[in-house]
């Protein structure tokens, strides 16, 4: 308790809040009473002390009750979906990667956290489900991807498909069919030797004109071929700080996609706001997002000679 000039009745330290032990003089709340701390609540009829919150829960700091069903009223929530929460937590523990957890007010990573089962798997932490590898993949219990049936393909995960993996091909009616998906085997690429004078290309070509080879790639600026990686180094790229710095950048639009809801989420952190668009609206294909969170990414504009740039502080009027 603390008993401001002039009180009568002594007041009680408010909900959420314990007694301060020691012999000050007793007249404010912040010198008599203090916030009990995460992972504890006060609700004790004198305020003598505070308790650990149950298990399944999250209490924040000046918690009110041991199983708290609202931030605001309570300072606490149950323990969301693909979490386990001990008793006493400070903040939910994501489920591990091969796991999955679609039940709230989970307190033990054994029952809350369940494996995946065979022919599914899932790749980041606090999934509330698993997601299938596929007709052309396969899983066993608990797995963070899946594995082709055909050997020397590579499991997307995107889109579950099967392609040949880097340095390998298919071909079917005698035509190369590397990224097509397939449960056959495919047999390595066999590239020719470059000759003297030529480059080989990260498309495993050869080529003499190493200054020539970049300027599809770089445009008019042109760029370096890097001849240990096959790859154009542009010349004169823009620095993103001299477009948008650290601050701009803190400020502008944040867009993700939302495979539950199938929406394209524009976030301000200025103006603290959500706009939600039908995905079919502004996008020409189905996005693909392998988690059920929103999936951020950024905006392009495709150049002239097809040169992909970012864009940055993008107007909201746009």
């Amino acid at each position: 308790t603390y008993c401001p000039r002039g009180t009568e009745i002594p007041n009680l330290c408010p909900l959420g809040w314990a007694s301060v032990n020691d012999s000050l003089v007793r007249d404010t709340l912040e010198a008599s009473c203090t916030p009990c701390p995460a992972g504890m609540y006060g609700n004790h009829p004198f305020r003598m002390y505070c308790q650990t919150c149950d298990p399944g829960y999250v209490c924040l700091t000046a918690a009110t009750d041991p199983r708290p069903e609202n931030r605001t009223a309570q300072r606490g929530y149950p323990c969301p979906k693909g979490h386990y929460c001990p008793a006493g937590v400070t903040s939910e523990i994501p489920c591990p990667v091969g796991t999955y957890g679609d039940t709230l007010r989970e307190s033990d990573m054994a029952q809350g956290c369940r494996l995946c089962a065979p022919n599914s798997f899932t790749d980041i932490g606090a999934s509330t489900k698993c997601l299938p590898c596929g007709p052309s993949a396969w899983s066993g219990h608990g797995e963070e991807t899946c594995h082709c049936y055909g050997q020397h393909r590579s499991f997307q995960k995107t889109d579950k498909s099967c392609i040949c993996a880097p340095g390998y091909y298919y071909i079917a009616e005698n035509r190369k069919e590397s990224d097509t998906d397939s449960v056959r085997d495919c047999q390595q690429s066999i590239l020719q030797r470059c000759a003297v004078g030529e480059v080989r290309l990260a498309n495993g070509t050869c080529s003499a004109d190493s200054i020539g080879a970049c300027a599809s790639t770089c445009g008019v600026l042109g760029g370096e071929l890097d001849t240990n990686t096959g790859l154009c180094q542009c010349k004169n790229l823009t620095n993103v700080d001299q477009v948008c710095g650290k601050d701009c950048r803190q400020k502008e639009l944040k867009f993700c996609y939302n495979p539950t809801t199938d929406n394209i989420e524009i976030h301000d952190p200025v103006e603290n706001s959500v706009v939600r668009v039908p995905a079919s609206k502004i996008t020409a294909g189905k996005p693909t997002c392998i988690n059920s969170d929103c999936c951020p990414f950024r905006l392009t504009s495709i150049l002239s000679g097809g040169i992909a740039r970012g864009r940055y502080n993008v107007r909201r009027a746009e």
